[in-house]
């Protein structure tokens, strides 16, 4: 199954729903495309080839884009995934817990909405961001008053090159003028 992930943060805001973003894998592979469905083991760059973990053994290619992907691994924080499977704590991430956001962003009625950015590379930046103001929008009108929390130990949201003459674009002064 293929996710349409950039929808995500619309499925946690209640906006889509989960069967809008999927598709069947086989129908977004491009015309003309063999689709070998193994994981590469090894690259040997020498001889222009890759092994494969199953029965295809290797294939010689004359170019090779890597496009690695992204592993969740939850259990990296400790107390993460049990907390995932309680009211509450919810993550736009994954297509077993982005449902819950919604829930969770209509049965907030008042205290802290804490929204993270976590200090590795994530699959959008901009995503928790995004989230945090459908939250706000849609509790401005059932009049929900909470504090809205934003936790970001980077600097910046994204990332900019050496040479970039904008001014680094902080999370607190992004929250600050946008009243949160």
């Amino acid at each position: 199954m293929h996710y349409y992930q950039p929808l995500w943060t619309l499925v946690g805001a209640g906006i889509k729903d989960l069967p809008s973003t999927a598709r069947d894998m086989s129908s977004v592979m491009p015309k003309g495309v063999d689709w070998i469905k193994d994981y590469c083991t090894e690259v040997d760059p020498k001889n222009n080839s890759i092994r494969l973990a199953g029965a295809a053994g290797s294939i010689k290619y004359e170019y090779l884009i890597v496009a690695a992907g992204l592993n969740i691994d939850w259990d990296k924080i400790e107390g993460l995934t049990e907390a995932l499977e309680t009211p509450g704590v919810c993550s736009n991430y994954s297509p077993r817990t982005v449902q819950k956001t919604f829930s969770a962003i209509e049965n907030l009625k008042n205290g802290n909405a804490i929204f993270t950015f976590p200090n590795s590379p994530v699959k959008c930046p901009g995503a928790p961001q995004k989230i945090m103001y459908l939250t706000d929008a849609h509790l401005r009108k059932v009049r929900t008053v909470l504090e809205f929390l934003y936790g970001n130990k980077q600097y910046i949201v994204f990332n900019r090159t050496e040479g970039d003459q904008m001014s680094p674009f902080t999370t607190t002064q992004h929250c600050r003028s946008y009243s949160v």
